[in-house]
């Protein structure tokens, strides 16, 4: 509930109004102590019984609520550790294969699902040429101009080194071919290196549909990277549909 609070009203509102109602229930109950006793309600007391809990509970309750939102910043931290793929900000592979096999599942026969597997063409290069601060750059380059074409429900990560993967659900093989063409028109107006010499990106993509019923995950990503490879092997820069 705290957790709620904090994330709701922020940190010192939520101390403040806790402090007070700390006082208020303490106020409240000398008032029924000293009525079911007999006693007479005197000012200092009831001053006292106020604001007492309050000069106690204030630190005590700032202390703990400080801790419960360090606590909850920590754990989004990790959570975000564990299913983000830290210098690009899009999922890793292990977070996009959980959400990309969630989606094959719950995916309808109506409508095929596409795959795409992308790298860099000549990241080495990039990297040899400008080095590997400029080749990170690169990376989040690509994946920054990849997310903001991305459509709803659309599912994309790295892979692994420079390489990338999307899966798009409800997504036609005619659907997806033209989408990736329009991505790749897109990098190919990206340019790294420096002020004196740079280089215009490319990429190289391999690209399936299939019915969700017909194909397992696995099945898709070892299409895709057939047909990267064969585009590979034919000198790259291209999107290849197998």
């Amino acid at each position: 509930m705290l957790q709620r609070w904090l994330e709701k009203f922020g940190h010192f509102p939520t101390v403040i109004v806790s402090t007070l109602s700390i006082g208020t229930a303490s106020l409240a109950l000398t008032v029924l102590i000293n009525l079911l006793l007999g006693l007479e309600l005197l000012p200092s007391g009831l001053v006292i019984s106020f604001f007492l809990p309050l000069a106690i509970a204030g630190p005590i309750l700032h202390y703990i609520l400080r801790t419960v939102a360090e606590l909850a910043e920590t754990k989004f931290q990790l959570e975000k550790m564990a299913t983000t793929d830290m210098l690009t900000g899009v999922n890793n592979r292990r977070q996009f294969i959980t959400l990309a096999e969630e989606a094959l599942l719950n995916a309808s026969d109506a409508q095929p699902v596409g795959l795409v597997i992308f790298d860099i063409d000549r990241f080495k290069l990039i990297n040899d040429t400008y080095g590997h601060l400029e080749g990170d750059e690169a990376l989040r380059l690509i994946a920054r101009t990849v997310s903001v074409q991305l459509r709803e429900g659309d599912i994309f990560g790295r892979f692994g080194g420079d390489e990338f993967i999307l899966l798009a659900p409800n997504t036609s093989a005619r659907e997806i071919q033209s989408f990736c063409h329009i991505l790749m028109n897109q990098v190919h107006t990206l340019t790294v290196g420096n002020k004196d010499v740079c280089t215009r990106m490319s990429a190289t993509m391999g690209v399936t549909a299939a019915v969700p019923s017909a194909v397992s995950l696995n099945d898709l990503i070892a299409r895709a990277d057939s047909a990267l490879l064969q585009a590979k092997r034919e000198g790259g820069g291209k999107v290849r549909y197998v």
